[in-house]
């Protein structure tokens, strides 16, 4: 190898610019790499990107033909060709680039430009997308490679950028990757949730996970945020590709002191108390099944334990709470729901006739409330009451 030198990442040309500039065959065959790899980028450009590939999880399917190729590569070529490719893609895709690269680095043992790495890690999660999986590994790898010091203050640019432009799902044990950055730079529990508070504030928590959710509970518990973060907080509702309820969620706001804020009045959601429940009821009555249908769950325990503490605040709005939601083919009431917040003397907003009433299985329970309801009482003439029961209203 004549040079070193490693082009700035993200350009069109990453892996031809690096072949002229490091020239890393011998002379008589440098000019023959470069019309190979010339053809292989031409081919990548005019014929794989825009040919319909399967989008498998795994990503096998999807980059078949690309690894078939790769393979004929020599294997210093290959963090420079994946890394092209991951730039000539976006999310889901460049993801699955990356993650060949940073693998083939690992498996024939190349050299590695922690600078390099590190600016091509915050370029591609910032302007091009990294799942998950992929942020942690470079989180551990950071922990793994670099002084402390420098790994929390990289640990922190990351997730700088990531929080951004990234509207992809953090890494399930970013709570733990954060802690061991911390630590090791000798720093604490506030630390930890202002990096948090960081990721907090991004599209990327939108996707968090459940698990992901508990954990930060627990640090905002040990240092609370400000309320920038926690004002934050009560517009989050987070959707993920799993099945959740918002149990985590309502962890996060009890711990942050977000929800005291937001029932004292210190601190405002749009909407209010009304708009935040309602928001609840939007996200949280329902998921999606793995063939992209619709199916109604309860409503977690955690938020009635919540209702008598939201009960002032709601009745002072002076207006009825829309707790029905109008997913799917016709409008849902939570019959629990409903009967316990007109226990609590809040008013509930008229969903109309044609709405489903469903009520919760394996909970007996005579809804009293709400069949005495003035308004709502007499829509549920049809209703069978019974555990797992419901009807439409009239």
């Amino acid at each position: 190898m004549r040079g070193s030198t490693r082009p700035a990442p993200g350009h069109d040309d990453h892996y031809l610019n690096w072949l002229r500039t490091a020239q890393p065959h011998p002379p008589e065959e440098q000019a023959e790499a470069v019309r190979r790899a010339e053809e292989l980028m031409a081919y990548v450009r005019e014929t794989w990107l825009p040919e319909p590939k399967m989008q498998d999880g795994p990503q096998t399917r999807y980059f078949r033909e690309l690894d078939a190729r790769a393979d004929q590569l020599p294997p210093p070529h290959l963090p420079f060709f994946w890394d092209n490719v991951s730039y000539l893609l976006h999310g889901w895709f460049a993801t699955g680039a990356w993650r060949r690269a940073r693998q083939a680095e690992e498996k024939h043992a190349l050299p590695v430009d922690a600078d390099h790495l590190i600016a091509n890690a915050l370029l591609l999660t910032g302007d091009f997308g990294l799942r998950g999986p992929e942020q942690g590994r470079h989180l551990r790898w950071l922990q793994e490679a670099l002084p402390p010091e420098r790994a929390h203050r990289e640990t922190a640019r990351f997730i700088e950028a990531t929080a951004a432009r990234n509207s992809l799902e953090p890494p399930a044990d970013l709570v733990g990757l954060v802690r061991t950055a911390t630590a090791a730079a000798g720093l604490g529990a506030e630390e930890n949730t202002r990096l948090l508070g960081v990721m907090v504030r991004g599209e990327c928590a939108w996707r968090a996970h459940e698990t992901l959710l508990q954990d930060i509970a627990e640090v905002f518990a040990a240092a609370r945020p400000d309320d920038e973060v926690r004002l934050r907080l009560l517009s989050l509702f987070t959707r993920t590709q799993t099945k959740t309820n918002g149990k985590g969620l309502l962890q996060v706001l009890r711990k942050s002191g977000a929800f005291e804020a937001m029932v004292s009045g210190r601190l405002v959601p749009e909407g209010g108390c009304g708009g935040w429940l309602t928001g609840f009821v939007d996200h949280y009555s329902y998921y999606w099944t793995p063939n992209v249908s619709l199916k109604s769950q309860p409503l977690p325990a955690e938020l009635y334990a919540l209702l008598p503490e939201l009960a002032g605040p709601l009745k002072a709005e002076g207006k009825p709470v829309r707790i029905h939601h109008e997913r799917g083919r016709r409008g849902r009431l939570d019959g629990r729901l409903a009967d316990t917040c007109l226990q609590l003397g809040i008013s509930v907003q008229d969903p109309g006739p044609g709405t489903l009433l469903d009520l919760p299985p394996r909970r007996k329970d005579d809804y009293a409330h709400l069949r005495a309801d003035p308004v709502l009482g007499p829509r549920t003439a049809r209703v069978v009451f019974r555990p797992g029961g419901g009807g439409l209203l009239v």
